[in-house]
């Protein structure tokens, strides 16, 4: 799913779809903010209703949120629901994304190319922690 729009303008949209094995881009519009806090909420509602017992969210995003508290407030939902949360954002919001995801819950890239391998890094931790 994605998620474009302002605080109260948020889109989502299936990009993925597991019976089509493969993403459908070409509806998802771009909003210019980042209502991230809905996003994770939203995304929580959604995954309440699957059977999977370990649920994970990673939250792309790219830039500052259109509100830092809702974005705790949702982290801090998901995680009391048992959900792993974390977030790959550009470089620059280190200290925004400790507030937000906790230490060692985020990755951040420069560059499109380091994408793969921070995903992995992600990956690595749940397997981890398991």
């Amino acid at each position: 799913l994605t998620y474009t729009g302002g605080y109260f303008d948020c889109q989502t949209t299936r990009i993925c779809d597991r019976d089509m094995g493969r993403l459908c881009l070409g509806n998802v519009e771009q909003g210019g903010g980042t209502p991230s806090g809905p996003a994770i909420a939203s995304m929580k509602t959604l995954m309440d209703r699957m059977p999977e017992r370990q649920k994970v969210i990673i939250h792309f995003t790219d830039g500052y949120p259109d509100d830092k508290y809702s974005v705790i407030s949702a982290v801090e939902a998901c995680r009391k629901a048992g959900y792993w949360v974390w977030a790959i954002s550009l470089h620059g919001y280190e200290s925004m994304l400790t507030q937000q995801y906790g230490e060692g819950n985020w990755e951040t890239i420069g560059a499109i190319k380091e994408l793969p391998g921070k995903v992995a890094r992600l990956v690595q931790k749940l397997v981890a922690t398991r």
